[in-house]
């Protein structure tokens, strides 16, 4: 029921006897279970079935009725014992999914594609928005996770699979999320040296941020268009692009947007070295 891996809580929650701990330890004996030497779950003890079919076998013994209430219980105590923490986000996901909840499964399965990004693992990422995509119960909701794989795409450069994904969706985009596909597609046009598609899509982008008063995209849409006119290089450009680019680093959030920040960093850093 609990997965390959499960906690001595999730037993205990579940209704587990009063001979639990020997149960557990009889288990290790056989060489069933095995503990392992450090826990997610803060306080607990955290054990995993020594080969898959065992617990295919044991979850197999349990009735259909129980399991959709079962999975709940076990999605429920983790994020009671450990919050929404990253590591854990895949396999809430699964226990939501399996308990007949696929919004909390979405959301679960977008939280573990974003920690799949942050470690450059984009396979990974990429079939966790396609599980959220399987799941999801309105185009709204396509629509976010399209946008969001998309962008992860792009940002970790495959840059083909960004464009067949943006591409398609950028005409069904409007508001925030549409100066978010802009970014990502002039993410690609940058780093492939078109610059006229990269200064067109950073201004449409830095308009459209100014008129829905979001400070924080227009920041980073100003950086980009910063990016743009440096790379075409046509007369004034270079002067337009050291104002805009310092002017991104005025007006940027504290603390918002790590990634965009470092990467304005850097290319503003070698504007200034190459004038």
């Amino acid at each position: 029921m609990i997965g390959r891996t499960f906690w001595r809580g999730v037993l205990v929650a579940l209704g587990g006897h009063r001979e639990l701990d020997e149960a557990l330890a009889a288990l290790e004996v056989r060489d069933f279970i095995r503990r392992v030497p450090s826990s997610r779950v803060r306080g607990d003890v955290e054990y995993v079935f020594k080969h898959i079919l065992i617990r295919e076998v044991a979850y197999a013994t349990l009735p259909r009725s129980l399991r959709r209430e079962r999975h709940a219980a076990v999605a429920r105590y983790i994020e009671s014992a450990a919050g929404q923490a990253k590591d854990l986000a895949a396999f809430l996901a699964h226990h939501w999914r399996e308990a007949g909840e696929p919004n909390k499964a979405i959301d679960y399965l977008m939280l573990a594609a974003e920690q799949a990004v942050d470690g450059w693992a984009l396979e990974e990422a990429v079939s966790h928005y396609n599980a959220a995509l399987e799941l999801a119960p309105d185009d709204a909701t396509r629509r976010r996770i399209r946008l969001a794989r998309g962008l992860a795409r792009s940002t970790l450069d495959d840059y083909q699979a960004a464009v067949d994904d943006l591409g398609e969706l950028l005409a069904e985009l409007s508001g925030r999320e549409r100066v978010e596909g802009l970014l990502g597609w002039i993410w690609w046009t940058e780093w492939t040296e078109r610059s006229e598609e990269t200064i067109a899509g950073a201004q449409e982008a830095l308009e459209l941020a100014q008129a829905i008063g979001d400070a924080e995209l227009v920041a980073v849409t100003t950086g980009r268009l910063s990016q743009g006119l440096a790379m075409r290089g046509h007369p004034g450009d270079l002067d337009r692009a050291k104002e805009l680019g310092q002017k991104a680093l005025d007006t940027w959030i504290p603390g918002s947007r790590p990634w965009d920040l470092i990467n304005h960093q850097h290319m503003f850093g070698e504007q200034l070295y190459l004038r």
